[in-house]
């Protein structure tokens, strides 16, 4: 995990899936420190061994915090005015198909290449079509929920 997103999911209010659990309650996954605490309960809430091969946490962890944690958020995020976007970024794994990276010419196509993306998950070998790139993100289903109520 990045330095700023570790200090990001250190403040309150963080939920973590698929983390090993510590004795102390505390999160832990492989890389995190240079050797794993002892005693750590795997990411499928079982006593999790060393010798047996398979990693504490799952490879695809992941944690979410509110928003106003993010150090690196911009001043305005909840202006109701809005905040000035100079552009969107949105990705999939399909290096042998398009670029890695790839501009639009106008706002029009931009919107058409987001909506059209594929993307290839993490050791799978199919293709997944998802509206901008976000249909595994939990922040998406978070936001379809929102919209729905407003």
């Amino acid at each position: 995990m990045k330095p700023i997103l570790m200090q990001w999911s250190q403040l309150e209010n963080t939920i973590f899936t698929n983390v090993a659990i510590t004795p102390d309650k505390d999160v832990w996954w492989e890389g995190l420190t240079p050797e794993p605490p002892e005693g750590l309960i795997d990411w499928h809430g079982k006593p999790w061994d060393p010798s047996g091969g398979k990693p504490a946490a799952h490879a695809n962890s992941r944690f979410t915090a509110p928003a106003h944690q993010n150090p690196a958020i911009d001043e305005d995020w909840d202006n109701p005015k809005g905040v000035y976007i100079a552009g969107f970024i949105f990705g999939g794994r399909r290096s042998n198909v398009i670029p890695l990276v790839y501009q639009s010419f106008n706002w029009s196509f931009g919107v058409y290449l987001a909506a059209t993306i594929a993307a290839k998950p993490l050791r799978l070998h199919l293709v997944m079509w998802e509206k901008f790139g976000v249909i595994h993100l939990p922040c998406y289903h978070l936001w379809v929920i929102i919209w729905a109520i407003m």
